[in-house]
């Protein structure tokens, strides 16, 4: 039985804390001794008590450790010493994303061995100074959640970079049938500078400017608490749009309710998405997908089959693509369909799972034989 340190920034319920719970169960069923690290308390903790495992919790899980060490608190200091013993205590460190990067440093000064799951994409110097430290690691598997992240890393081919797909459940429910004439279109996701809210709320306020009625909108999620001021220019720009069209709803752990009243998920994300899980959720219940057509978004859309893509951070060119399913209702349901096989060929749950236990074995096989 290996010693597993599981690493994760987080603990709320959105893309990368979804993907853990289903990397933690993995490690769980192959029968290893695993403890957690994780920030605080959150919505998360509740689906980890389910499997009995120690938590750690350490405040700095950031990486904003230049910051810290530049602004003399020496309390850091502690948290290295915390961080050294409790890396010491195991055999592998698995970290969910590349926040954690104090726990990343020490795992390699120790020579642990490593398995890194980027989730994101972070700025060019970030990267460069990862690449360096990485480079002095040989003992290691880095997994990336779409080709477009592990591009902005490696180009070349290793056996040791995998690029993994994140996986969701098959949707149990079938999506109702529509009642009405109403085309309902939905955002899932943070509220944030970044993630294209703002840009799907003049989309619809041009339609709704054109005399198009038979439309509404949700926008579904919740900002983190040093961006509660977007949510209040939202809630101010919901009203002066038009409030009985577009309504607001905080995060929500029944999001599968949200797809079941859904027709069109919007992803009009400003910069490039390292994944965009959300969108295979909504494929999941066979709901078509419009996205921006950059990062891992474009991996997971078909233009003109599963939804449209389209360009980034252009409000003419969202809601001409929502003009298309408001004009022919039929795309709704032939988009949809294609969706649903699309999420069923290449991002179910039980593939992802798969693959990812291959990945733990044949490396733990490979050290351990």
């Amino acid at each position: 039985m290996k010693k597993i340190l599981l690493i994760h920034q987080s603990a709320d319920l959105y893309g990368s804390d979804k993907s853990f719970i289903q990397t933690l169960k993995i490690f769980k069923d192959m029968k290893d001794e695993i403890t957690i690290v994780l920030p605080q308390d959150g919505p998360l903790i509740e689906y980890i008590h389910d499997f009995k495992i120690e938590i750690y919790f350490f405040i700095r899980l950031h990486k904003r450790i230049l910051k810290t060490l530049i602004s003399k608190d020496y309390k850091f200091l502690y948290d290295v010493k915390k961080t050294i013993n409790l890396i010491k205590d195991h055999e592998v460190v698995y970290c969910n994303t590349i926040v954690p990067i104090l726990f990343i440093m020490i795992s390699i000064l120790l020579n642990k061995k490593l398995i890194l799951h980027v989730r994101e994409i972070p700025p060019k110097y970030v990267i460069i100074f990862f690449k360096i430290i990485l480079f002095f690691k040989k003992d290691k598997i880095i997994i990336f959640n779409s080709i477009n992240t592990k591009n902005q890393f490696y180009t070349k081919k290793r056996d040791n970079y995998i690029v993994v797909y994140n996986g969701y459940k098959k949707n149990q429910e079938i999506k109702k049938q529509k009642q009405n004439n109403i085309i309902n279109f939905t955002f899932v996701g943070r509220i944030n500078d970044w993630k294209g809210y703002d840009i799907l709320l003049e989309a619809f306020n041009l339609l709704l400017n054109k005399g198009i009625d038979n439309i509404k909108l949700k926008i579904v999620g919740s900002p983190s608490n040093n961006s509660l001021n977007l949510l209040e220019e939202l809630k101010i720009r919901i009203q002066e749009i038009n409030s009985k069209k577009i309504e607001y709803i905080p995060f929500t752990k029944d999001i599968d309710n949200i797809y079941l009243n859904t027709d069109i998920l919007v992803v009009p994300s400003k910069k490039p998405e390292p994944f965009g899980r959300v969108a295979i959720e909504a494929m999941s219940f066979g709901i078509p997908v419009i996205a921006t057509n950059h990062g891992g978004l474009s991996e997971i859309i078909i233009d003109n089959f599963t939804g449209f893509l389209i360009e980034p951070n252009s409000v003419k060119k969202l809601s001409e693509s929502m003009l298309k399913f408001i004009r022919n209702k039929d795309l709704i349901r032939e988009y949809g369909i294609n969706s649903f096989l699309t999420f069923e060929e290449n991002f179910n749950e039980k593939k992802y799972l798969n693959h990812m236990e291959d990945i733990f074995r044949s490396y733990f096989n490979e050290r351990w034989r």
